[in-house]
């Protein structure tokens, strides 16, 4: 009896969440902030979000902690090459979409050995974003895609990997939709790559 209560109980925690995703009423930002903010690591990667936020300016919608929505975002400088996009604010090589679909950890290594093998604009050094990386790519505005991207980049990777992770198995994404940075289980995630190439930038 109490083992359908519980099962009961969650289901309505689970659908609720649901709803409130749907209907804009849950931020995955603040709620994932108070499901783990115990841990020590995690503790530390919000302090890094923070830091990076006052330093470069960054982005985050609906996280005013984070600098925002009151800042701008970084002072990119985009480029179009070809398949690729170079920001002359960071230096760095992106891109323009990624990969075609969604991919979990373990695939990740797989597709930038690809990328590489295949010298893709001529290079064989692309790898995943730091979260700094990343997050620069964060627009103040929503461009016609429905995206906090410049619309240079391919609309279809909504939702990107950084390289930004903890020891327990927690890092860093980037949500293009919602126009943030999203903390939460790396290893049981799936989210498109968009490969940079440069000097790293954090």
């Amino acid at each position: 009896m109490m083992k359908k209560w519980i099962l009961g109980a969650l289901g309505t925690v689970v659908i609720s969440l649901t709803i409130a995703w749907i209907t804009g009423g849950w931020n995955p930002v603040q709620s994932l902030k108070s499901l783990f903010a115990g841990g020590s690591e995690t503790a530390e990667q919000y302090r890094l979000a923070n830091d990076l936020a006052r330093k470069y300016y960054f982005f985050s919608n609906g996280n005013d902690s984070w600098n925002s929505p009151n800042s701008m975002g970084f002072p990119n400088q985009f480029v179009p090459q070809g398949d690729f996009v170079y920001d002359k604010g960071t230096g760095l090589t992106w891109q323009r979409g990624g990969s075609d679909e969604s991919l979990m950890y373990a695939k990740i290594e797989a597709y930038l050995r690809e990328l590489n093998e295949q010298k893709a604009g001529g290079f064989d050094d692309w790898r995943l974003p730091t979260l700094a990386e990343a997050w620069s790519l964060l627009e103040h505005d929503k461009n016609k895609d429905g995206l906090y991207i410049d619309p240079l980049f391919a609309p279809a990777q909504t939702w990107i990997w950084t390289s930004t992770t903890t020891g327990d198995g927690y890092g860093w994404f980037i949500f293009f939709e919602a126009g943030q940075p999203v903390f939460q289980n790396a290893w049981n995630s799936h989210a498109y790559i968009r490969a940079v190439r440069g000097e790293v930038f954090e």
